[in-house]
């Protein structure tokens, strides 16, 4: 009588069966620092621009 279909599968599996590889492990990039300047920092974060207000009139700009 023929092997079942799940036996069949084994075998075909022990006789086909690869050798795995092993992967080498990728290291992480790693990411560049960014150095920035106070200047930058400042720009940055909106310093030394003109501020707009609302008032009576609309919005109007302060230095």
């Amino acid at each position: 009588m023929n092997p079942s279909l799940k036996e069949q599968l084994k075998q075909w599996k022990k006789d086909h069966q690869e050798v795995k590889r092993e992967r080498k492990k990728e290291k992480p990039l790693q990411k560049k620092q960014e150095n920035l300047s106070e200047r930058d920092w400042k720009e940055i974060m909106g310093m030394g621009r003109a501020r707009y207000g609302r008032a009576k009139g609309g919005a109007f700009r302060q230095k």
